[in-house]
């Protein structure tokens, strides 16, 4: 019995040394990994690739339409004029809606800047009230003299620094509805961000 279990035990032993010897590295499959993989032949589109509204025409230009060849000389001096009078009228439209949207940019960083103003208000007044009760409470002759005008100043101070707070969440929600009508009404990102 003894000789049968130091048999599975030699057995066991062998296996293993011979499963870890034949076992590869983590490494060693990875570098496998790494030169098995084919490199990415794809063409990767940029903001830069695509053209913005200043590249882009919805009238044939003349040399388009000269070119095709199947349009008489009258016909080409009607497009011409035609695809001016299209071209001024996108351009006005174009013009339009830039100072749209620059009127949305305006709207907005002041938006920005009353809520940066109403942070600022409000950390200033939470730095001077961590002054306050460290010279309160550093004191103890102040807490003695002064307890009740203590309480009655931070009760103030509760009521007023909620206000603020309320104050300020007002203040971002409008700025974020205000990026909202922006978007709706197709300003570009860039504008109210």
């Amino acid at each position: 019995m003894r000789r049968k279990i130091q048999l599975v035990i030699a057995a066991l032993v062998v296996f293993g040394l011979w499963s870890m010897a034949a076992a590869q590295s983590l490494g060693d499959v990875a570098r496998e990994t790494r030169k098995q993989k084919k490199p990415a032949t794809g063409k990767v589109v940029t903001n830069d690739d695509i053209p913005t509204q200043d590249n882009i025409s919805t009238v044939p230009s003349v040399a388009t339409a000269a070119a095709s060849g199947d349009q008489s000389s009258d016909s080409n001096a009607d497009a011409q004029a035609t695809g001016d009078k299209a071209a001024g009228k996108q351009e006005k439209e174009e013009n339009k809606d830039q100072k749209e949207w620059a009127a949305w940019k305006d709207k907005v960083e002041a938006q920005k800047k009353s809520v940066a103003d109403l942070e600022k208000e409000l950390d200033l007044m939470e730095r001077e009230h961590s002054l306050r009760v460290a010279s309160y409470y550093a004191d103890a002759g102040q807490q003695l003299r002064d307890s009740k005008k203590w309480f009655e100043d931070e009760r103030a101070y509760q009521a007023d620094l909620e206000k603020k707070k309320k104050d300020l969440a007002d203040t971002k929600q409008k700025l974020d509805d205000m990026r909202e009508e922006a978007r709706k009404a197709g300003v570009p990102g860039s504008y109210t961000d």
